[in-house]
């Protein structure tokens, strides 16, 4: 049985995702009109004739999330999804890799785009680029504080899991 405070973690940590994945998306949407607000409107084209801006990085914090969900699908719904206690270790392993993982990915995509937008684009571009990178990392705060709580939900559960197999076995 997974102890009460794990899904409850796990909740919140999903909450944090969820949160995040919507934020972004209006971030996405309202894109150009908050280019314009961060950089006083000036020096980086209208709002209407500019393009919108896809982050590699924020696909790379998608990717993260949808790991994270996994993980905390598996500690919440134990009954169904780790019957036969083989995943026991999954929610730790892949909330650790992910969070291990997960700066130095965005750092790289990051890099490799800017250098791209850069060559191909043109400085105006490079610098809507940049002031974006900085909403969207603003944002991944929210990924990091889901992060944190999967690790600890998920070394919790781990642990309990490991404890009650335990147990099992002495009787």
């Amino acid at each position: 049985m997974t102890p009460r405070c794990v899904r409850i973690t796990a909740i919140i940590s999903q909450i944090f995702i969820i949160v995040w994945a919507v934020v972004s998306l209006v971030v996405s949407f309202n894109q150009n009109n908050l280019i314009m607000y961060f950089t006083g409107g000036g020096g980086l084209g209208s709002a209407e004739t500019a393009e919108k801006i896809t982050s590699w990085a924020t696909i790379v914090y998608c990717v993260s999330c949808l790991l994270l969900t996994i993980s905390n699908l598996i500690m919440c719904n134990d009954a169904r999804f780790n019957k036969s206690g083989k995943f026991t270790l999954v929610p730790i392993v892949m909330s650790a890799l992910t969070t291990a993982v997960l700066p130095i990915a965005v750092q790289y995509v990051t890099t490799v785009q800017m250098q791209l937008v850069s060559k191909v684009d043109g400085s105006e571009a490079l610098a809507r680029l940049g002031v974006y990178n900085r909403i969207t990392g603003a944002l991944s705060y929210l990924v990091y504080a889901a992060m944190i709580m999967a690790i600890a939900a998920s070394a919790v559960y781990t642990y309990a899991k490991n404890q009650n197999k335990s147990v099992t076995e002495k009787e």
